[in-house]
């Protein structure tokens, strides 16, 4: 919370509830935005190089910060799973889990050594940072705000011949067949 000039964060840890606070003289969305933190397109706010999110909420005087931590997971068994997924055949592959498409993102890239282009929508698989997160691997990331616009992304993709496209939309073009499309849901 953000008030009186004093800024109160309260968290969870393993020994129990914490509170710091301290003191500003600034308007409070100007504490957000630096080199690390900026503003995004839907007004969220954004942490550079991570999957992490801050909201903003201004009621009168008090305003309220909430941070949503994201870390990637890798789980043995989404690993098996994630290189069985890549082992079909199929022309479109379905994922419904964002960590699960971080992880075959970054077995593709990496372990296969494919061109694998992320046409990712408001940020869901790379993040909202200038690079794509780590956790995704060696991909091109092409953000993409409005899903209207994911069409248009998706002609400039296709004149750099990529192995595999990953999209967080439905694509409503025809790829051909020699490239994988992976779509999250």
């Amino acid at each position: 919370e953000i008030d009186a000039k004093k800024i109160r964060l309260r968290f969870q840890t393993d020994e129990g509830r914490k509170t710091v606070v301290t003191s500003y003289t600034d308007n409070p969305r100007n504490l957000l935005l630096g080199e690390t933190i900026r503003e995004g397109f839907d007004g969220q706010y954004y942490i550079d190089g991570t999957l992490h999110e801050i909201s903003l909420l201004e009621i009168g005087k008090v305003v309220a910060l909430t941070v949503q931590v994201v870390l990637p997971k890798v789980d043995p068994s989404q690993l098996k799973k994630a290189e069985d997924l890549i082992a079909t055949k199929k022309a479109l592959k379905t994922i419904d889990d964002e960590n699960f498409c971080r992880n075959v993102c970054r077995l593709l890239s990496e372990d296969e050594s494919l061109s694998v282009f992320v046409l990712d929508l408001n940020g869901r698989i790379c993040g909202h940072g200038a690079i794509a997160h780590w956790s995704v691997g060696d991909v091109r990331m092409f953000p993409v705000k409005n899903p209207d616009d994911l069409n248009s992304h998706l002609q400039n993709v296709l004149k750099h011949h990529p192995d595999v496209i990953i999209t967080a939309a439905p694509l409503k073009v025809q790829i051909p067949n020699s490239i994988s499309v992976y779509q999250l849901l």
